[in-house]
């Protein structure tokens, strides 16, 4: 409800203030605008999207509240509020595994970017194909437990 709504709200602010703050330092300080300061850029925008759908997927309702109107008044609509709530949460996982992997892959191109070494730079670079395997493996997984959702609400009706 309204708690969440502030919230959310408040964070966001704070993640685009800071975001402004960076990009301003870095012009003012003349030092470039380079690869991890746009996937920064890029996090936050996806962030962004992720709060926005599991928003609007839950109509501004918990997830108490659907349950109970659910309870109260069986009806399609509510069912539907309901199946409409767990897919934005399906997707907003999916959102969010790719928000958590550009925030790793900024750092490890910001630290590439500071150590030059020749062994630091591969190392990166492994660094950076951990995480794109889990990212790959997570999507996998995540698509592969969605299938049951659709099975599961369309024996409802």
């Amino acid at each position: 409800g309204v708690r969440r709504l502030a919230v959310i709200v408040i964070c966001l602010s704070i993640a685009v203030i800071a975001t402004f703050l960076r990009f301003w330092c870095k012009i003012g300080l003349k030092q470039g605008i380079h690869g991890n300061d746009w996937l920064f850029l890029r996090r936050l925008r996806i962030g962004t999207d992720h709060i926005k759908g599991l928003f609007e997927g839950s109509y501004g309702k918990e997830i108490g509240e659907i349950m109970a109107e659910l309870a109260k008044r069986p009806s399609i609509a509510t069912v539907r509020s309901m199946e409409n709530f767990l897919m934005s949460l399906s997707i907003a996982n999916t959102i969010l595994y790719l928000t958590f992997y550009l925030a790793k892959i900024s750092i490890l191109l910001l630290y590439r970017r500071i150590f030059a070494t020749p062994e630091f730079r591969k190392t990166c670079l492994v660094r950076i194909g951990i995480p794109t395997v889990y990212l790959i493996a997570a999507q996998v997984a995540n698509l592969c437990n969605c299938i049951p959702i659709d099975l599961f609400w369309q024996r409802i009706f």
